[in-house]
């Protein structure tokens, strides 16, 4: 079987690994690749295939967002969990994106880093995103919002997710059924 995260590529590594399977072969790993020599900052996120139940993978493709706004923010998605929703046979992408400024440091508010949850569609055949990136809602005021575990999924085909999110103050967790 391939080690998907190991030591350290340079001033790279492989962090924060997802799997997610239809339970039929197919798997889907991402992985974000982490500066080492920067706290929390992310250099982009990257997906692998496997059709034979994780046996072999393709190469690690880097997942295409929008990377920049005009003023020079960069946006990276991070914490990547990837579900096969069977209610609607689809590959969706969960996780957070977070900001950082020209000098590649985290946009932060009160010192904490500013993190938006975020979802969208893969394409299992192109092996990237395929919809927009859509915020999630959410029904409290927070500063960062992480996902917490992989999504669960009901035979009515509503899902749990499960959230760590960041306040001013607090620290809370927080269950989403949809």
């Amino acid at each position: 079987r391939k080690i998907i995260c190991g030591k350290p590529e340079g001033n790279l590594c492989r962090d924060v690994p997802n799997a997610g399977t239809d339970g039929k072969g197919t798997i889907f790993v991402t992985y974000a690749m982490s500066i080492l020599d920067k706290s929390d900052v992310f250099a982009g996120s990257y997906i692998m295939k496997s059709i034979d139940y994780g046996k072999t993978f393709e190469e690690p493709k880097m997942l295409h967002i929008p990377t920049h706004t005009p003023d020079g923010t960069r946006f990276t998605f991070r914490d990547c969990v990837i579900y096969h929703n069977k209610k609607h046979d689809k590959w969706l992408s969960l996780g957070c994106v977070m900001e950082y400024d020209k000098n590649n440091d985290n946009i932060r508010k009160n010192g904490i880093i500013i993190a938006k949850p975020v979802f969208t569609t893969i394409n299992p055949e192109k092996c990237d995103y395929e919809g927009p990136v859509n915020e999630l809602p959410f029904p409290y005021d927070y500063i960062s919002v992480f996902v917490n575990a992989q999504p669960i999924e009901f035979d009515n085909g509503d899902v749990l997710l499960s959230f760590y999110y960041i306040t001013e103050n607090c620290h809370f967790f927080y269950l989403f059924l949809h």
